[in-house]
């Protein structure tokens, strides 16, 4: 047996009990509120700010569990060496307009800052690419303080490439773990949420676009940054 498979065997329970458990979570909360929204309708005390709340929950927690089985997909083809990716032009204001709405719905009350050059375009499979971003931005309000600001900026690096790049205000990363934060299953900190197959699938997906991912610890947190080509 070889060395990658003997560590597969000792990752993959630990990995599947973790996935489980990750999917479990909105998938519960969803149908929590959707119960209760039933049974008040039922009942009659049914008001409309509770009706809200409860459909809002459900709509939430079930964007989540849909990125997490996104991820899942992309990190099964990755790994089978089978992530196809079909890029065409797309506008860094339409990237960044949906990025927005989705950072919305999950964090409705996080700060975030969508920050670009004028008249930017990548050229990106736009699926997957909405995926990168969701990844990033989740990353950094995971790991950064409830009051803190998740900065989302594009600039232009050369006439060849654009740079998106996602920062917090959190307490960075361990130094240790800087070569092997793109790794499949790698976990920045320990007792944290998360599968640990975001950051991989991130870097799965910039690198079939032919461009490059890296993360930096800065003086107020850490930055995620991520190159394409621009359109």
């Amino acid at each position: 047996m070889s060395v990658r498979e003997e560590k597969d065997v000792v990752v993959l329970p630990a990995f599947v009990s973790l996935m489980t458990h990750e999917l479990a979570q909105p998938l519960a909360a969803a149908l929590g509120s959707t119960y209760t929204l039933k049974e008040q309708k039922d009942s009659g005390q049914l008001d409309e700010a509770t009706r809200d709340l409860l459909c809002n929950t459900t709509i939430r927690n079930l964007e989540q569990l849909q990125s997490l089985l996104d991820n899942l997909r992309i990190f099964s083809e990755a790994e089978a060496g089978i992530l196809r990716v079909h890029p065409s032009p797309v506008s860094i204001d339409d990237l960044f307009r949906d990025a927005e709405d989705d950072f919305t719905s999950l964090w409705p009350h996080r700060r975030v800052a969508f920050l670009r050059e004028p008249g930017l375009q990548v050229e990106v499979d736009i699926t997957l690419f909405r995926q990168v971003l969701t990844n990033l931005i989740n990353n950094a309000v995971k790991f950064s303080p409830t009051d803190s600001l998740v900065r989302i900026e594009a600039r232009r690096a050369s006439d060849d490439e654009v740079v998106i790049a996602v920062a917090d205000e959190g307490e960075g990363f361990p130094p240790k773990e800087a070569e092997h934060i793109f790794e499949r299953a790698v976990r920045l900190h320990e007792g944290k949420k998360g599968m640990g197959v975001g950051l991989f699938v991130s870097r799965a997906i910039a690198e079939s676009h032919g461009g490059r991912i890296w993360a930096e610890n800065t003086d107020s947190g850490a930055r995620f940054s991520v190159a394409v080509p621009a359109a």
